[in-house]
């Protein structure tokens, strides 16, 4: 669902910028604020890149053939 949240944000801020560049007068504070708006989607992005944890999906397919490997060797007792 963040790809939905950023959508409108960004959907929004181009709104504010499109209103603020169509307007007789030209309005810098929804233009600013469109900026920001447009310009947090990608900061957004990399900010749960950043704090999602790593996985790498190799490493995580050989742990699970070892695992798998130690279940299916018998026990050496002895």
């Amino acid at each position: 669902m963040r790809w939905l949240r950023r959508s409108i944000v960004a959907g929004l801020g181009l709104v504010l910028i499109a209103d603020a560049l169509a307007e007789g007068r030209f309005e810098l504070v929804p233009f600013v604020v469109g900026l920001i708006m447009v310009g947090l989607v990608p900061i957004d992005a990399l900010i749960d890149a950043a704090t999602r944890p790593s996985r790498d999906e190799h490493d995580l397919e050989r742990l699970r053939e070892v695992l798998r490997d130690r279940d299916d060797e018998p026990d050496h007792e002895g």
